[in-house]
């Protein structure tokens, strides 16, 4: 289900790592905004919240390693790697910063981290859904039983979007499913889900 929109342009980055990494461009110019999904989600899922902001910004978001249209199987996922991609993007787009950074969930503990290891790179930041604190301690259980709990398959979009609650959110992040074997999205999902919510060092 993997869809791109006419408004989303979509270029490659290759990470320190060598990791080949997706961004979505929505556009604009003036301050850049670098946004940063969730675990098992897509950089795409922000393009409702991005048309919001206008032209008056140049909007960009990041497919997470293991994500979205980034490289399917790195061999680091680790909060220190991921930040160190989200910094590469930041360069990428605004030469070295600064930039408003938006991070949901997991994109929003790759912020904050982002932020503490590279301030000279972030003007403001926004996070929803994720703590200074990072992961609760049941963390990776909760979320290996939500992601057990999805229909597999889906009966089609209209009933995944339906699933995830049915918002313009639930739309956009439903538009970075993929038709695929069920056992591959849950084996994906807890793999990242283990080593994403580690603490960083």
């Amino acid at each position: 289900m993997l869809r791109l929109s006419a408004e989303m342009g979509i270029r490659s980055l290759s990470a320190p790592d060598g990791t080949l990494l997706s961004v979505a461009e929505f556009g604009g110019a003036g301050a850049p905004v670098v946004f940063v999904h969730g675990l098992a989600g897509h950089g795409g899922e922000w393009r409702t919240i991005a048309n919001l902001l206008g032209a008056g910004y140049r909007r960009v978001a990041l497919d997470l390693r293991g994500h979205g249209l980034s490289e399917r199987r790195p061999q680091d996922v680790s909060l220190e790697t991921q930040a160190g991609d989200v910094a590469k993007v930041i360069e990428h787009v605004a030469g070295g910063g600064p930039v408003v950074l938006v991070g949901q969930s997991l994109g929003g503990i790759l912020a904050f981290v982002t932020a503490a290891r590279h301030p000279e790179l972030v003007q403001h930041l926004v996070v929803v859904e994720a703590s200074p604190a990072g992961p609760h301690l049941d963390a990776p259980g909760r979320i290996e039983r939500w992601l057990h709990s999805w229909p597999r398959p889906f009966p089609d979009q209209r009933g995944a979007q339906a699933f995830f609650g049915g918002s313009p959110h639930a739309e956009g992040w439903v538009d970075g499913l993929e038709s695929r074997a069920p056992t591959g999205q849950a084996e994906r999902g807890q793999r990242v889900n283990r080593a994403a919510v580690s603490r960083v060092p």
